[in-house]
C-alpha cells in the first residue's frame, strides 16, 4: 500500500463529503486506503461515509477523545508507506498528493511534508513556523494580523524546512512514524501536529514545506461550532507544549501572560456589563465564563 489518509471529522458533514470526494478525484490513481474517524458526530457525517464511500474505512467514536487519540486510532490501522493526514474542510487539488509524494521519495531523509494551503478564494495562509514559545509565538501572531501579507506571501512561495508545518495536511513517512511514535494524546487538541515535529527532528528526520503543491482549507470551520471550548483546549496545550518542551521559566511567564490577560478581559467586561443591552450581556457573560475557565486551568496544570 502506497498511502493512507486519514480524516478525523466531527459534525462537518459538508466538508467531509467535499474531502472524499476530493480524494475519490485526485487520489485515485495511487493505490490508497482511506480511513475516517468520527468524533462522535451529530449530524449526517455517518451517513455521508456510509452511503456515499463504502471503500473507506470508518471508525466511529461514541464521544470526542480529542485530534490527537482519533488519528492514532488509524494510525495503528494504517499500512501505507506515507500517511495523509488531513482535515475534514481541506480538499485535495489535482497534482498535489503526487507532488508531495514525489518530493518525499527525492528527500529520503525528509519524514514529513506539508504544502500551500489556500483559502477558498485562493490565498494562502501561514501554515508552518520556527519552535513554538515566548518570542516565536508572538512573531507568528504579528505575522497572522495582516500587516505584513505581502512579505507571508513570498515566504509561502519558498521551499523551506521550517520546525513545524500544519497538521491540516500533513504528509508522513512511516518509518518516521515508527521512530518518533504517534501523537502525544495529552493534546485534546492544538499543537499536537508541532510537537509531533519536534519529536520527528529530534530523531533526524527533517520537516520541509513544498510550495509548488496545494491543497484548499477552510480554515476555522470547527471554530464556529465550537469557539470557547476550543480557546480552552488550545491555552491547556499550549501550557503542555510548553512544560514538554522548554523550561520552568518559559512556563512561568506563559502562566503570568495568560493570568494577566484573562483578569483584564473579566475586568473589562465586568465594567461593560451594566451598560449594554441584552444581547451583548449575554455575549459579554459568555466571555466573562471563559475568562474565569481560562484562569482557573491556568492555575490549575
Amino acid at each position: 500500500m502506497k498511502i493512507s489518509i486519514i480524516i478525523v471529522s466531527h459534525s462537518q458533514a459538508g466538508h467531509l463529503q467535499q474531502c472524499l470526494d476530493s480524494i475519490r478525484r485526485f487520489a485515485g490513481d495511487i493505490p490508497h486506503e482511506t480511513y475516517v474517524v468520527d468524533n462522535a458526530s451529530t449530524d449526517r457525517s455517518i451517513d455521508v461515509v456510509e452511503k456515499g464511500f463504502p471503500d473507506v474505512t470508518l471508525i466511529k467514536n461514541q464521544e470526542n477523545p480529542g485530534f490527537g487519540r482519533a488519528n492514532n486510532q488509524a494510525l495503528s490501522r494504517a499500512a501505507g508507506d506515507f500517511v495523509l493526514l488531513l482535515n475534514n474542510d481541506a480538499r485535495l487539488t489535482p497534482g498535489a498528493l503526487e507532488a508531495m509524494l514525489a518530493a518525499m521519495e527525492k528527500n529520503t531523509d525528509t519524514g514529513i511534508i506539508s504544502c500551500r494551503l489556500e483559502n477558498p478564494s485562493g490565498v494562502a495562509e501561514l501554515s508552518f513556523g520556527k519552535m513554538p514559545g515566548l518570542k516565536n509565538d508572538f512573531v507568528q501572531k504579528i505575522l497572522q494580523t495582516g500587516l505584513f501579507s505581502g512579505f507571508i506571501q513570498r515566504k509561502l512561495s519558498e521551499p523551506a524546512y521550517p520546525d513545524w508545518v500544519s497538521g491540516a495536511a500533513m504528509l508522513i513517512r512511516s518509518a518516521c512514524l515508527k521512530a518518533c511514535g504517534h501523537f502525544d494524546e495529552n493534546f485534546f487538541m492544538y499543537l499536537e501536529d508541532a510537537d509531533l515535529c519536534v519529536r520527528a527532528r529530534k530523531h533526524g528526520w527533517k520537516v520541509y514545506y513544498l510550495p509548488t503543491a496545494s491543497i484548499k482549507h477552510a480554515r476555522g470551520e470547527s471554530w464556529k461550532n465550537s469557539p470557547a471550548s476550543l480557546r480552552l483546549a488550545y491555552r491547556k496545550s499550549q501550557i503542555y507544549f510548553y512544560r514538554k518542551h522548554h523550561g520552568p521559566g518559559q512556563i512561568f511567564l506563559l502562566k503570568g501572560f495568560l493570568l494577566q490577560k484573562y483578569f483584564l478581559r473579566l475586568a473589562y467586561c465586568a465594567l461593560r456589563l451594566p451598560f449594554t443591552s441584552h444581547a451583548r450581556k449575554l455575549a459579554l457573560k459568555e466571555e466573562m465564563d471563559l475568562s474565569l475557565q481560562i484562569i482557573r486551568m491556568t492555575l490549575r496544570e
